[in-house]
């Protein structure tokens, strides 16, 4: 056996026909379902934060009022597109 045919079996010697490169139906949604799990569990705090602003922010009369209120202003940094991190910077 030469140097290139020994190469290719240690490559793939996992790999031995067409078939070992298709993905299961039920892997394939099983992994969806994970990766769906995941980004539902990041995203939990940011679902709370903006009920919560809309809780606070329900009792203005206007968008005026909300710059005076200090409790809210966190959430509108952030519904601004600033991050926590860039605003712990900058203190």
């Amino acid at each position: 056996m030469n140097n290139i045919q020994e190469e290719k079996r240690k490559f793939n010697r996992f790999i031995v026909n067409p078939q070992d490169l298709v993905t299961a139906h039920s892997q394939t949604r099983a992994g969806f379902l994970q990766i769906a799990l995941e980004k539902n569990m990041l995203g939990d705090p940011y679902v709370k934060n903006a009920l919560a602003f809309k809780t606070m922010a329900a009792g203005t009369l206007g968008a005026n009022e909300l710059l005076y209120k200090s409790s809210v202003r966190p959430f509108m940094l952030t519904a601004a597109g600033l991050s926590g991190r860039m605003l712990l910077l900058r203190k």
